[in-house]
């Protein structure tokens, strides 16, 4: 399990498309954040490289539509 973890850790961090990854709990292992050009250009890394990785059995996708707020202020 820890080999297959790394290896997933390892082609997120050569990944240019995924900007964030976050461990997380619940039913999911990660949460990325991907910022492709087009839709066409999410498609193609998520069928050819993201679902193509040994070590992810499926995944889901939230498309972003308006951003409001977006922060990495920690408030005092």
């Amino acid at each position: 399990k820890a080999e297959v973890r790394r290896a997933f850790e390892e082609f997120v961090a050569g990944n240019e498309a995924i900007l964030q990854c976050f461990a997380v709990s619940g039913t999911h292992d990660y949460t990325l954040i991907v910022r492709t050009r087009t839709v066409e250009e999410y498609e193609s890394f998520l069928m050819n490289e993201l679902l193509a990785h040994p070590s992810v059995a499926s995944s889901a996708s939230h498309l972003v539509l308006r951003q409001h707020k977006n922060t990495t202020i920690i408030p005092p």
